[in-house]
């Protein structure tokens, strides 16, 4: 019996040394590489010899032009509005961890994407999926979609969406417009990190199919 007891203990230290040491930090992750302007993330923003678009993993300025357009309100006023180039009504996922039983993401994990400018299905416009893992995860254990999903986690897509462009780090976009923290925020990709904005000015949700909801905008 003792021999047994010494065994379990043996196996549950080993299954938690083996949890942490999963565990990825941050702050000495790689970066991935981002460049919103080749030929496959771009649409009407594609780096060429005569324009100067920042290179990849250059850092974007988009509160000057061609990024930061006027134009006018719905009562004539003047306004202003970031340019982040033609994205498409189907969003793409971002998956959120959340703790069995509890309604908050666990603490300290960032959330994770599969898909970055240039790759097929990007959208700087995401659909929240809560992915519940269990009572003893260590935050960053997660880095990657491939792992949430090998390690079989149940994933529930949601009808929240976020506005969230990806960006190479140390890109700027100052302008909220509820005073809000207008700095970068750090996420997983593919078990690297990469960097994006947040745009909670209004909560958003899909349409009735599933999509990026749209509002008319008139060029004359």
């Amino acid at each position: 019996m003792v021999t047994q007891r010494r065994m379990l203990f043996v196996l549950f230290f080993l299954m938690a040394c083996s949890l942490v040491s999963a565990q990825v930090n941050p702050d000495t992750a790689h970066k991935a590489s981002i460049d919103r302007f080749s030929a496959q993330a771009g649409h009407l923003f594609v780096r060429d010899a005569a324009n100067g678009l920042p290179g990849p993993n250059q850092p974007i300025d988009f509160d000057h032009g061609p990024f930061f357009t006027k134009g006018f309100g719905t009562n004539g006023e003047l306004i202003g509005y970031y340019n982040f180039d033609v994205q498409s009504t189907d969003p793409a996922p971002i998956y959120v961890l959340f703790k069995q039983g509890e309604s908050s993401p666990v603490q300290g994990q960032l959330n994770i994407v599969d898909v970055v400018p240039g790759d097929s299905g990007y959208n700087d416009m995401w659909q929240v999926v809560k992915v519940t893992v269990p009572s003893n995860y260590v935050a960053n254990t997660m880095t990657s979609f491939e792992e949430i999903k090998n390690a079989g986690y149940t994933m529930e897509k949601t009808d929240m969406l976020v506005n969230c462009p990806i960006v190479p780090d140390g890109s700027v976009a100052k302008k909220r417009w509820n005073g809000s923290d207008f700095g970068l925020t750090r996420g997983w990709y593919k078990n690297k990190i990469v960097f994006y904005f947040n745009f909670f000015e209004k909560a958003i949700t899909t349409d009735a199919n599933g999509m990026v909801p749209l509002s008319p905008i008139y060029v004359s």
